[in-house]
């Protein structure tokens, strides 16, 4: 949140990244729920490499963030990329692009920072942050694993509803990972 500094009226970009499943999609998400209702308009696109491998997928991107921005009220340009930058300079956005492999991907979706109005934000997910320009970036932030403490209180906050699990469940996690690690005789 403080990378993102919503209070300034500056235009921030934030990169989050890190290996593939780390969580990178998921603390998206979850900024981006807690920052909605501070921005007139919202454009989440998700799976934005494997989209755009697709024949017209990064034209079906484009126009999904188009209709986004415009409120149903799609503008009538030549091109998308006008019609973008027309839509971002008008009103204070939150865009989310997630998993972007190379630079062109971002070129054909966000066009330039100095195109979009005071105070707008853009969070971008990526496994490799040597594809993302550091002069179009205002941050970077490297998701990690979680370490097993902190793991165990996500699962057991997701699949148990609470914060820790119970103590049987503890001893049947133990007895598991024992019968997992040791090794196998085979005869």
């Amino acid at each position: 949140m403080s990378l993102l500094d919503v209070k300034s009226n500056g235009i921030r970009v934030l990169v989050l990244y890190g290996m593939g499943g780390v969580g990178k999609t998921t603390l998206a998400k979850a900024l981006c729920n807690k920052l909605v209702g501070r921005f007139e308009c919202l454009s989440f696109i998700s799976k934005v490499r494997e989209k755009s491998a697709n024949g017209d997928g990064l034209a079906s991107l484009q126009d999904k963030l188009i209709h986004d921005l415009s409120s149903g009220k799609v503008p009538v340009y030549s091109n998308s990329i006008a019609a973008i930058k027309e839509l971002v300079r008008e009103k204070r956005v939150l865009v989310v692009l997630d998993d972007i492999d190379n630079v062109t991907q971002l070129d054909l979706l966000i066009g330039r920072r100095e195109w979009f109005f005071e105070g707008s934000r853009i969070i971008i997910t990526t496994r490799d942050r040597e594809v993302l320009p550091e002069h179009l970036v205002n941050a970077f932030y490297e998701v990690r694993e979680l370490g097993s403490s902190d793991a165990l209180k996500l699962f057991s906050y997701h699949a148990l509803r609470r914060d820790k699990p119970t103590d049987k469940f503890c001893d049947l996690l133990v007895t598991w990972a024992r019968q997992s690690i040791s090794p196998t005789v085979s005869n």
